[in-house]
């Protein structure tokens, strides 16, 4: 097991995140859309994954082959970025390329005001306000500029 692979059971996400763009896609498969979050979780800690085909397949009991059709896909429709680390023998890293907070024709009455997210706490002030327009990455930066 690579050594990367090995640091993300030692320190596993509990959480992950699924914009409304990734959520209400109808060219994104069930599957392609936990990946998706999978993916989120385990770029928590320093802003993109480098999981290999292998370890999602093991998760997800599904053939490496699945994995990556479904992540070229994803970086296909813009939803993820893939970057190959040359230097380190062309490791593969997945960046979250989707805004936090993107406008999104969904499927919700838009005049349903009972579960609004306005009405949400959240532990960092203004979290709300600054996710506007960030990447993913973006977002976990400043997040985490906030906690060091």
């Amino acid at each position: 097991m690579k050594e990367r692979e090995k640091d993300m059971k030692v320190y596993p996400n509990y959480y992950s995140i699924m914009p409304a763009k990734v959520r209400y896609s109808k060219d994104l498969s069930d599957f392609e859309k936990i990946l998706y979050s999978e993916i989120t979780a385990l770029s928590n800690k320093l802003g993109y994954c480098y999981a290999s085909n292998s370890y999602f397949g093991k998760l997800y009991n599904k053939a490496p082959q699945t994995i990556s059709k479904s992540i070229n896909k994803m970086a296909r429709l813009g939803f993820i970025r893939v970057e190959i680390e040359k230097e380190n023998g062309n490791q593969r890293l997945i960046f979250i390329d989707t805004p936090i907070n993107e406008n999104v024709n969904t499927p919700i009455n838009e005049n349903a005001n009972h579960n609004t997210t306005s009405k949400n706490t959240t532990s960092l002030p203004n979290a709300r306000a600054r996710a506007k327009d960030m990447t993913f990455k973006e977002y976990v930066l400043d997040v985490l500029k906030d906690k060091l």
